[in-house]
This record gives C-alpha cells, structure tokens and sequence, in this order.
C-alpha cells in the first residue's frame, strides 16, 4: 500500500512541476539632475532597427536608483538582443547615466549604458552614442 502512496505522489509531484525561471535584472543609476524616460527594447538582429519594447518606458527621477526584474523566458522565443533608448523632456545640467544588467551568478555587470552624460532632449540609442550605449546579446545575461 505505502508503494501505491509514493507512486501516486511521485506522479503528481511531476504533473505539477514549477517550471524553473530565470530573471534578468537591470540596474538603473540616474546621477542626473532631471527626469530620463528609458525604453528597453529587444531585437532578433544587433541593430536596433526592427525592434520592439519589452515594457512600458520607465521614468527614472533625479539622482536616483531603480532595478526592475524580467523573466527571460517570457522574451527568450524571439528576442536575440536587447538596448534601451533614453530621452529627457528637460535637459539636465549635471551627472551621469548608468545602466546595466547584473548577472548574479557572477555578480558582473554587463553595461548597457556606461557614463552617458545626457545635456539634450534628444533620444539618445547604441547608434547615437556607440561609445557610451551598447546592445547586448540577450542569451548571455
């Protein structure tokens, strides 16, 4: 009977398995003085031409700190690369942008902008700041 029990609750432990998920955080540091609006957007190409958003823009305030989380399987389907867009509605007068993915088994941080010193209200890309700005293979985060 205790055989009849262990296999009954082996074959529902394998009927409700919880799928295991993988997160990949973004790090967020505004050293600006004015509102940034960043858009994170993936690609099936290295270039940032026929992409689409992953969310909705996220608006970073003045000399502030966010991490947002994405499940990677919920993109893992079509989504080969990944940047973001930033665009400010004031320009700022002071600071830097940084935003990067932290790889917690590792604890790297894979730059997706480095140093960015944002003074226009022009939308800022990996095309318009290749130095500064970076895609990133989606796969390796």
């Amino acid at each position: 009977m205790g055989g009849f029990f262990k296999s009954l609750k082996e074959s529902l432990k394998s009927m409700f398995k919880t799928p295991k998920l993988n997160f990949v955080r973004i790090i967020f540091e505004n050293y600006t003085d004015a509102e940034i609006r960043v858009v994170i957007k993936g690609s099936m190409f290295e270039t940032i031409e026929k992409s689409s958003p992953l969310r909705r823009p996220i608006i970073l305030y003045p000399e502030t700190y966010k991490v947002i989380t994405l499940i990677k399987e919920e993109f893992d389907e079509w989504i080969r690369y990944i940047f973001v867009e930033v665009s400010c509605l004031t320009p700022p007068s002071k600071g830097k942008l940084d935003i990067y993915v932290f790889k917690e088994e590792t604890e790297e941080k894979i730059p997706l902008v480095k140093s960015l010193e944002v003074r226009d209200t022009e939308t800022h890309t990996p095309k318009t700041d290749p130095d500064k700005m970076f895609v990133q293979p989606f796969q390796q985060l």
